[in-house]
């Protein structure tokens, strides 16, 4: 049985409520990301990794988390004076003035990711979660092949609490699963056993990811209008039925997939920068840390509506990318889900098929 059977057997169970129906639904559709089909997840693709040399020489843009350079006015060995926090409409509208005179010109947009899938409970007094690595080829010709290249890691223990409940379990290398016992799951369904590496074509018909409701072609996204309340109708327009609040954090997911997956143009990428800045319920966090120790200015936005889990993105003030995407509970700020970029940006490089 597999990890998608597993959660849609779960997703099954009644009775749920909305954020646990949320969190369910978030993960199947973060496994089933490669493939896209007409559903409007968010497919988070959250930079710097490479030497500038070595980035320059491939035509890749590195982004790095520095964040802003201080500004020292103080006299001499007095601690600089904190910066003044910045609004969620600061933080989106800076991002947008410097991403949009970025180049859109390359052979790929390429990005690097590595996030959890989800955690769940062993049943044992703690919970493990599914890690993987990920790199999007998108290809910038219509005439061109797409790729994503994925490994699923092995399950972990999810906390430093959880790890130090398994080391008193035993440590053990596999689990059955309440859940998967129910379903009468073979032996060992949870392993930590890494998955091999495995490089998938996409882009059946020229589709190379969905927006909104539907799937979406490279034609298409090279008519996406770089007005941000053009975008934000024609985001509307793929999501029929969808209103309120709904729509509006909807609309939030599809801006951070415009911004971190689709291969769109500077100025849409800007634009859809912009149209989150205008929607309603985004807000500032102040400066968080990435899993990768990167420093950067934090948003949130309600997940789907919902009050009890959300959505946080933390942006690279100095390059106006995003670094980091995490679902989170309300309740306690648990992250249940998580994408972080290692690498984004056009390149002339060939893609590298055995290495995600």
């Amino acid at each position: 049985m597999n990890e998608i059977q597993a959660l849609q057997d779960l997703l099954a169970k009644p009775p749920a409520t909305q954020a646990v129906r949320d969190e369910g639904r978030h993960r199947l559709q973060r496994l089933m990301r490669g493939k896209p089909a007409p559903s409007w997840s968010r497919t988070l693709w959250p930079v710097g990794a490479l030497g500038v040399t070595a980035a320059a020489a491939a035509g890749l843009i590195v982004l790095v988390g520095t964040g802003s350079p201080a500004v020292h006015n103080a006299a001499p060995n007095s601690p600089p004076p904190a910066p003044a926090p910045m609004s969620a409409n600061e933080v989106l509208l800076s991002a947008a003035t410097t991403v949009g005179g970025q180049p859109s010109t390359g052979r790929y947009w390429r990005i690097s990711t590595s996030g959890s899938l989800g955690s769940f409970d062993t049943g044992r007094g703690y919970k493990i979660e599914q890690r993987m690595k990920r790199t999007l080829w998108l290809s910038g010709s219509p005439s061109g092949t797409s790729w994503a290249v994925t490994q699923f890691l092995g399950y972990r223990p999810q906390t430093p609490a959880d790890v130090a409940a398994w080391k008193a379990d035993g440590s053990p290398t596999s689990w059955k699963l309440p859940m998967c016992r129910l379903k009468k799951c073979p032996d060992n369904a949870f392993s930590n056993t890494d998955q091999p590496v495995s490089a998938e074509r996409l882009g059946k018909a020229g589709v190379v990811g969905s927006l909104g409701n539907y799937p979406i072609t490279l034609a298409q996204i090279r008519k996406l209008p770089s007005d941000p309340a053009k975008l934000k109708a024609e985001i509307a327009r793929r999501l029929p039925g969808a209103h309120g609040t709904f729509l509006d954090t909807v609309t939030f997911e599809d801006g951070i997939e415009l911004i971190m997956e689709l291969p769109v143009s500077s100025p849409v990428r800007a634009a859809a920068y912009r149209m989150m800045a205008a929607l309603p319920g985004v807000r500032a966090l102040g400066e968080f840390t990435d899993p990768l120790g990167r420093k950067g200015q934090a948003i949130t936005m309600g997940a789907d509506g919902s009050t009890k889990t959300k959505h946080r993105l933390i942006i690279d003030p100095a390059t106006g990318m995003p670094l980091t995407w995490e679902q989170y509970q309300t309740r306690n700020g648990q992250v249940v889900m998580d994408d972080t970029v290692s690498v984004a940006g056009w390149t002339n490089s060939h893609p590298d098929l055995q290495h995600p």
